[in-house]
């Protein structure tokens, strides 16, 4: 929900944006002979739906026979199981790292240029940043300013956040340009009134996040 990196028994969303050729977050921390399991989900970077469980073969096994949704499940359809081949194969091929890299970099530079009120940008280094604003109204003001600057981000308010913990939502994609990234920053400032770098920085502070090496 916060863009930050969960821990790694909980990490789900980490295929094609972290790791050497896409391959998440563990490979990223070398912990491949360290982990029982590691799901890869098919639904984000992938742009597919479903996703696979990796590990031992007494593992599979006992997935297999234990596992109910797993084997009472739909089989996933054919269409799906192409679409993931082939965003696999263009992983492997490294026709993804470009655009890996930008995400990273648009990412750090978003971090780097909005200013903020202290305490109102969450902590993360991952495309997926968190305004937070307590109070619903709040945030949808702030999604719905920003939406009409063509910048599609989403509310998360409460109930499904704790109750002033009610946040805007901002997914960075791999096709967001600098200049786009840059827009939005603009949008921001002008949402929170503010019109220099040069601010009071008593009451803002500007968030440098170092990626993970």
């Amino acid at each position: 929900m916060d863009g930050d990196i969960a821990p790694l028994t909980e990490i789900a969303h980490s295929t094609g944006v972290y790791g050497e050729l896409g391959r998440g977050i563990v490979c990223e921390l070398g912990l491949e002979d360290e982990v029982f399991a590691r799901l890869h989900t098919f639904g984000k970077a992938l742009a597919s739906t479903g996703a696979a469980v990796l590990g031992s073969y007494v593992l599979r096994e006992y997935l297999i026979n234990y596992a109910r949704p797993l084997i009472y499940s739909t089989f996933m359809p054919f269409n799906c199981l192409v679409s993931i081949k082939c965003a696999y194969d263009m992983l492997e091929n490294g026709q993804t790292i470009s655009i890996q890299e930008h995400l990273h970099n648009i990412t750090k530079r978003f971090r780097e240029t909005v200013r903020l009120p202290v305490g109102t940008l969450l902590p993360s280094s991952s495309p997926i940043q968190g305004i937070v604003l307590s109070g619903n109204a709040p945030v949808r003001a702030l999604s719905s300013y920003l939406n009409s600057k063509r910048f599609i981000v989403k509310p998360i308010c409460s109930p499904t956040v704790p109750k002033g913990q009610e946040r805007v939502r901002i997914c960075l994609h791999g096709h967001n340009t600098i200049k786009e990234v840059d827009g939005l920053v603009e949008e921001i400032h002008k949402f929170f009134q503010i019109t220099s770098p040069e601010f009071e920085e008593a009451k803002f502070i500007a968030v440098v996040v170092t990626l993970i090496q």
